[in-house]
């Protein structure tokens, strides 16, 4: 592999939607695959895009995975994690026998959704039984395995709890990291984890943490519910030509 063979006019795009993701989750605390999925899926196929996102947001969160396990409800997030985690390669399956289209559209629907009930303002209300927690890390890993993006239903459970915001957040560093190693492993078994996807992803790896330390410090001093709407119309409007394009 040679480097003219990497730096294609596909993988500056990739870069660009991997910074993308990291402005708008340094100033609005979204998930970066939300943005980066259905970005990637305009210039790689499904199966390269998810494969390029687990590991770059794996990369990414094992840098903050040590203060994560130290402020994280343990007990819940293993629940969680290890369902989670074998719910992930039943989702994989999907994504390597379903048409690429099919899972296009996917993530383009997973996006939208979220994106509705974000600006809804929809919070889970109910208990955390070991049975919610259960589904909630099953669905999570079915979505993640197929869409890349299984984030939305454990934000929308966990962030309705009433832990202070550095256990939400080190909630869903350790179960994010759950299901990427899942995902890594199974699309490694399934020879879907090849070599151009990990140097993808490494190189985009350092603009990408640059551009979430960029967009903390330049949005610091906006208004957070203005960049929160911009947030959500770029997402929804990503999510969208997902669609329809």
């Amino acid at each position: 592999m040679t480097l003219d063979s990497l730096l294609t006019l596909d993988m500056v795009y990739g870069i660009g939607a991997a910074c993308l993701g990291g402005l708008v989750v340094g100033f609005s605390g979204f998930g970066a695959a939300i943005v980066m999925m259905p970005l990637f899926t305009f210039f790689w196929s499904p199966v390269q895009a998810i494969a390029t996102c687990y590991v770059l947001l794996l990369l990414a969160s094992l840098q903050m995975l040590p203060s994560a396990i130290r402020n994280c409800d343990l007990r819940q997030m293993s629940v969680m994690g290890v369902i989670g985690a074998c719910s992930v390669p039943i989702g994989n399956h999907l994504l390597v026998t379903l048409d690429a289209y099919v899972i296009q559209l996917a993530i383009g629907a997973v996006v939208v959704i979220y994106v509705i009930i974000a600006s809804l303002g929809w919070r889970y209300e109910g208990g955390r039984p070991a049975a919610a927690t259960a589904g909630i890390g099953a669905l999570s890993g079915l979505l993640h395995g197929s869409t890349g993006i299984g984030g939305p239903p454990a934000i929308l459970y966990l962030l309705a709890g009433p832990d202070p915001a550095r256990v939400h957040r080190a909630n869903l560093v350790v179960f994010l990291t759950f299901l990427n190693a899942a995902g890594i492993a199974t699309l490694g078994v399934a020879d879907a984890m090849d070599a151009t996807v990990l140097w993808r992803a490494v190189v985009a790896v350092p603009l990408y943490s640059l551009s979430i330390w960029f967009g903390s410090r330049l949005f610091r001093f906006a208004s957070d519910d203005r960049y929160r709407r911009f947030a959500l119309v770029l997402l929804f409007a990503i999510g969208l030509a997902t669609l329809v394009r």
